[in-house]
């Protein structure tokens, strides 16, 4: 019996390591396709990722955009100009690939259903993005947080 009880055990553990391991492929292939798309210059090809990577949730919210320490003072970007909020979505896109030019990913730290995503852009400004992902399959992105820094990170 205790040996049915083991193997039993054993099988869950090795069921439960797949599917986190698969998780973690998702998650980590939503990350580069994220980039691979932002390097393109197409708008459909941007508003087709959202769609298909991000939760309805996430697309249909309303967009804070601040920027801190540039001319401005940090206000909030003004996106009256937009008509939905995908399309908003769609110039933040836009704004990501202005700012990067051709952007690598240099390091993807995945943390359960938190992904960081470090991206040198060819203009000299870097990306880091903190993405969240919805727990369950087929484990969408339901939040981004985006910080530059030109030059890299300071260590």
């Amino acid at each position: 019996m205790k040996k049915v009880v083991t193997i039993a055990v054993f099988s869950l553990f090795v069921v439960l390591a797949a599917k986190a391991q698969d998780k973690k492929t998702v998650i980590e292939n939503r990350c580069k396709e994220l980039v691979r798309v932002l390097n393109l210059s197409e708008k459909d090809q941007w508003r087709k990722f959202i769609k298909e990577n991000y939760t309805e949730a996430w697309i249909n919210k309303k967009m804070r955009l601040q920027v801190q320490g540039g001319p401005d003072g940090g206000a909030p970007a003004n996106n009256s100009n937009e008509t939905t909020e995908l399309e908003s979505k769609v110039g933040l896109f836009q704004r990501f690939h202005d700012d990067l030019g051709k952007g690598t990913i240099t390091n993807i730290k995945i943390d359960g259903d938190n992904a960081d995503v470090q991206v040198k852009g060819e203009t000299g400004l870097d990306l880091s993005f903190a993405l969240k992902f919805t727990p369950a399959a087929p484990h969408l992105i339901d939040g981004l947080g985006v910080q530059a820094m030109m030059g890299g990170p300071k260590n």
